[in-house]
C-alpha cells in the first residue's frame, strides 16, 4: 500500500486507503509563495509544507510581523514541488533564488535567506554587540591580529578602492561624515581619537611609510591631485570669504624684506605703501 508521503500533487495514481478512494489532488503540498498586501508596495517570499491539503497559511516571517497586522495580505502560489525531502530542498533553493536579489530592498520584508542576512539586520546585530565593552575589546584584538596579515590587508584595501570608485558610494560616505560632524559630541570624539592615534610613534611611522610608498606611484599621485582639485572646485575652496587671505593686502617699505600684510581698511604705517617689493 502507498503511504501519503510517497505521493506528490502531480502524481496520477489513485490510492486506496482502507475502504475509500483518495485522490492525490487532496494530499498535502509543498510550494513556494509570494505575499503581497492590498494597496501596499511590500512583498514577502516563502515556502511551505502543508500538514493537510489547502490549509490556511499566510506566511510566518521571523521579522516584520506587524505588516500582517496592519495590512491585508494576499498569497500567490508560485510553484508546487514533490511532497518529499527532495521537494523540500528544491522549494528552499527556489525561495533563496527569489529572495537573493530583493534582500536589501526596503520594500521586501524578507530579512535572511540561506544563512545570509540583510544589511539592516547585520547592522542592528553589530550595534548590539558593539554596546558590550567585552565584545568591543575582543573584536579589537581579533582585528589587530588579522590586520597583521599582508594578504588580508591587500584584500580589504582592494575592496575599499573598488567600492570608492562608485560615485553613489562616495557621496553617501561623504554625506554621512558631514552629518556626524554636525554633532559636537561626535566631532570631539573623532578629533580626540585621531590625536590619540597620532601620539603613537609606531602609528605615525606606519602611516608615513604607507603614504610614501603610495606616493611613488604616478597614477596614485595624479588621482589624489585630481580628486583634491575636484573637491576644492565643488566646495569653493579658497574662493571669496573662504580664502584665508580674504580681506588682506600687501604693503611694503620698498625693501626686499619689507613686505607684510595688513587687513584692508587698517591704517598703513609710516614709511609703507600698498604693494610688494620682489627685488
Amino acid at each position: 500500500m502507498w503511504s501519503l508521503n510517497e505521493l506528490g500533487p502531480r502524481n496520477k495514481i489513485r490510492v486506496k486507503v482502507k475502504s475509500f478512494t483518495l485522490y492525490p489532488s487532496v494530499l498535502p503540498r509543498i510550494y513556494v509563495y509570494k505575499i503581497t498586501f492590498v494597496d501596499q508596495p511590500y512583498w514577502y517570499w516563502g515556502w511551505h509544507k502543508e500538514k493537510k491539503f489547502d490549509e490556511f497559511y499566510m506566511g510566518s516571517p521571523a521579522t516584520n510581523k506587524t505588516y500582517w497586522d496592519l495590512y491585508k495580505p494576499v498569497k500567490e502560489i508560485i510553484e508546487f514541488f514533490e511532497f518529499s525531502e527532495e521537494g523540500e530542498r528544491s522549494a528552499q533553493i527556489t525561495e533563496n533564488r527569489l529572495i537573493k536579489p530583493d534582500i536589501n530592498n526596503p520594500l521586501c520584508l524578507n530579512e535572511h535567506y540561506g544563512g545570509v542576512v540583510s544589511s539592516k539586520v547585520a547592522s542592528q546585530s553589530a550595534k548590539r554587540r558593539w554596546e558590550n565593552p567585552k565584545e568591543r575589546e575582543c573584536h579589537s584584538v581579533k582585528m589587530k591580529k588579522k590586520w597583521e596579515e599582508p594578504e588580508y590587508r591587500e584584500k580589504v584595501s582592494l575592496k575599499v578602492r573598488k567600492k570608492w570608485e562608485e560615485p553613489e558610494y562616495r557621496d553617501k560616505v561623504t554625506e554621512s561624515g558631514k552629518e556626524k560632524l554636525k554633532d559636537p559630541e561626535c566631532r570631539d570624539k573623532m578629533i580626540r581619537k585621531a590625536k590619540e592615534r597620532w601620539e603613537d610613534p609606531e602609528y605615525r611611522e606606519n602611516h608615513s611609510c604607507i603614504i610614501r610608498e603610495r606616493w611613488k606611484d604616478p597614477n596614485y599621485r595624479d588621482k589624489v591631485i585630481t580628486s583634491q582639485r575636484e573637491t576644492f572646485s565643488r566646495n569653493g575652496h579658497q574662493r571669496g570669504e573662504k580664502n584665508s587671505q580674504f580681506g588682506t593686502m600687501w604693503i611694503t617699505n620698498g625693501t626686499k624684506g619689507g613686505n607684510k600684510k595688513i587687513r584692508k581698511g587698517d591704517e598703513i604705517p609710516p614709511g609703507f605703501y600698498p604693494g610688494m617689493t620682489r627685488k
